[in-house]
């Protein structure tokens, strides 16, 4: 297939804009790591309430203060501070945009313009708005923050958070559900406390982990229910004990697995070093003709190293038949490199904005009523299409040059692929932990991330988690692989040094995310990729680092999800 110049241009430029509108978009949108920084700040609460950690002999300081610091409620109160003022901000944009566009609206119609503006003042509340989303975690936020304040002894500020929620709730859902929480919650940190019926119930509904095991433990003690105090307390000491586990599941894996990779990067540094030094010895001393067997290894090394360039692939005049059918051999111009990336975007929109809208109209369902698993049916389905939409288009595009993908594409059982998808996977992570440090410190929480983390997170359901998990650990890393790896990190190294190549196709591999928040460590995630590919030869070894990444990203999530259950 081959697509005209005006044509590539024009969908190029269509592309530039629809990206460039969506990265621009992302940065509005608060980063997912400030969210599970707070699941992560639930399980610290949890745990912070085992009593082992608080065991210690005189003089010694307490595992708490070893493992979850000094003051657990105080910091955590600060991550929901973060989050909340974070939150309120862009919901404080949100209306500025809103207003503006009533107003104009209005003047057009030579109406006064109103200078109120009511969020709830939508035909239907429920829905899903990014006011109304904003608004809904503000009002839970500050519900939590009241619990982490009363704790703290702070309990005039905690009673004046509740009172502005119970005054000012800024969803339907909110005066639903927070409201009647939050009176319970004013009643019993009172004085003198007022105990409201159904206390009990509305509490144990409504909050979740170490904030519902404070609220019941307060009000079964102005209630005198010893006996209901006892079996809270062993509930949640069962409940302190899993989350300290799963909390150093979290924080400790991947920090073991960053010094494993630290130790990989040492090693494989050493040895270039030392293999230098014998090049130089052997230049010293005259060539081969001082350790011929020395030599012949450090040819095969660099035969290795080196890519097989096909010779003139424009003209096509020195392109065997064989070599039409020789893994990773490029015998295409520049033009179809960029057709084929044009496409793909273009298709890649398409499907997203498009495609399965008009399939959803079509079927009159509606995703924002989907549960967990419905929602995973629904991400299931849209990937399935980028992916078969994709395939094709590689597959017809390359037509002219090569008979089939699947044969050019290096693929082979065999040789030490899953060596390198290990050693990858290890080398990737203290680079990008860092990078990740790096770019929350730059981006002050903003930037976006990636709408299937929410259903990850929210997901309890064990067939859900595997049709996700087979989403992002097996769909995903097949896919991209395939395009950025095997055919565009290929292609570009027959017309620029390796190194460009793999940077430039990490880079693209990092705005395909849409997310400017992910940029910079997708970016690195992508270059790691394209060098465990370019030094294995072998596609499966990056898909296999893939697959390792997205599924301990995927496992964390797990965990961090449960954390204040």
């Amino acid at each position: 297939m081959k697509v005209y110049r005006p044509v590539l241009v024009a969908l190029t430029i269509l592309v530039s804009v629809l990206m460039s509108t969506a990265l621009i978009s992302s940065w509005t949108e608060p980063q997912v790591q400030s969210q599970l920084n707070l699941y992560q700040s639930d399980l610290v609460l949890n745990a912070s309430e085992w009593e082992v950690l608080n065991q210690s002999a005189q003089g010694e300081a307490s595992l708490q203060k070893s493992f979850l610091g000094d003051n657990p409620i105080k910091d955590a109160a600060k991550n929901y501070e973060t989050v909340r003022d974070s939150a309120q901000k862009d919901l404080d944009s949100l209306r500025q945009s809103v207003k503006a566009s009533k107003q104009n609206a209005s003047s057009t119609a030579q109406k006064p313009p109103s200078d109120k503006l009511d969020v709830e003042s939508a035909p239907t509340p429920l829905v899903k708005s990014p006011q109304n989303v904003r608004g809904r975690l503000i009002d839970e936020l500050n519900l939590r923050l009241g619990v982490l304040y009363a704790r703290s002894g702070e309990t005039d500020k905690a009673i004046q958070l509740w009172t502005d929620l119970v005054n000012t709730p800024k969803t339907q859902v909110s005066t639903q559900q927070i409201v009647p929480t939050a009176q319970v919650l004013q009643g019993i940190w009172s004085d003198p406390p007022r105990l409201l019926p159904d206390a009990d119930a509305i509490l144990s509904k409504n909050l979740k982990g170490w904030f519902r095991f404070q609220a019941l433990s307060k009000l079964y003690s102005l209630q005198q229910r010893p006996d209901a105090a006892l079996a809270l307390v062993a509930t949640q000491q069962s409940t302190a004990q899993s989350a300290f586990l799963r909390l150093l599941a979290v924080g400790g894996m991947p920090v073991l697995g960053s010094f494993v990779g630290i130790a990989i990067l040492l090693t494989w540094g050493i040895r270039s070093f030392l293999k230098q030094q014998r090049w130089k010895g052997l230049e010293t001393q005259g060539g081969m003709g001082k350790n011929p067997s020395l030599m012949g290894k450090e040819l095969a090394d660099a035969a290795i190293a080196t890519p097989y360039q096909a010779s003139a692939p424009e003209g096509n005049s020195d392109i065997t038949a064989s070599e039409r059918i020789m893994p990773g051999v490029v015998v295409w111009p520049t033009e179809t490199i960029w057709q084929v990336m044009v496409l793909w975007f273009t298709a890649f929109f398409g499907v997203s904005y498009v495609f399965v809208p008009l399939v959803v109209s079509l079927l009159g369902i509606k995703p924002s009523t989907f549960d967990g698993r419905l929602q995973a049916y629904f991400a299931l389905f849209s990937y399935g299409c980028l992916m078969v939409v994709g395939l094709g288009i590689l597959q017809i595009s390359l037509q002219p040059y090569i008979p089939n993908v699947l044969r050019w594409l290096r693929l082979n059982l065999k040789g030490n692929w899953i060596g390198w998808g290990l050693g990858g996977y290890f080398v990737a992570l203290p680079l990008v932990l860092i990078i990740s440090l790096l770019n929350q410190k730059l981006l002050k929480e903003q930037g976006g991330g990636n709408p299937i983390l929410e259903i990850i997170l929210q997901g309890h359901d064990n067939f859900t988690i595997a049709l996700l998990w087979f989403l992002v650990a097996v769909c995903a890393p097949l896919f991209e692989e395939t395009l950025f790896r095997g055919f565009f990190l290929t292609s570009l190294a027959r017309y620029m040094p390796a190194w460009q190549a793999i940077a430039l196709s990490g880079f693209i591999f990092a705005l395909a995310h849409l997310n400017i928040g992910d940029v910079l460590p997708l970016s690195l995630l992508g270059m790691v990729l394209g060098v465990v590919y370019w030094r294995s030869r072998n596609l499966l070894a990056s898909m296999l680092l893939h697959s390792l990444w997205n599924s301990g990203s995927f496992i964390g999530l797990l965990i961090l999800g449960s954390g204040g259950s």
